[in-house]
């Protein structure tokens, strides 16, 4: 994933994601959609199955779409995967009621939990 944002006088910045891990994607996934959050008006602790379909059809800019884009790829996740996004990516590292999804090493889990990091990556 390479993007290229263009600063003060069109200068290009260019973001090169292609050597993150897809751990470390799904990370960024949540940090961008915190910082929507907050650039559309909410906290960055406001929860993603709060975000209603009025809100997000007016929530204007890349912040509005990447938040709209967030609730529709977790509406496409079934109830176990769209905890683990949640937890996992979005609030990583930071208070929800799944914070203990982390804890379980069984190999279904750690299967489940790669598998998200993969479809995040991949969708984002």
């Amino acid at each position: 994933m390479m993007n290229e944002l263009h600063g003060p006088a069109e200068n290009p910045i260019i973001l090169d994601f292609n050597s993150l891990g897809n751990r470390d994607k799904s990370l960024l996934v949540g940090a961008l959609f915190r910082q929507s959050l907050i650039q559309t008006g909410k906290s960055p602790d406001y929860h993603l199955d709060k975000l209603d379909d009025d809100f997000l059809a007016h929530a204007g800019g890349a912040a509005g779409s990447f938040l709209r884009k967030v609730k529709e790829f977790s509406l496409r996740l079934d109830p176990l995967e769209g905890a683990i996004f949640v937890n996992e990516c979005l609030e990583h590292g930071r208070h929800y009621k799944f914070w203990y999804l982390s804890y379980y090493d069984t190999p279904d889990f750690q299967l489940d939990l790669h598998s998200i990091y993969d479809r995040v990556a991949a969708e984002f």
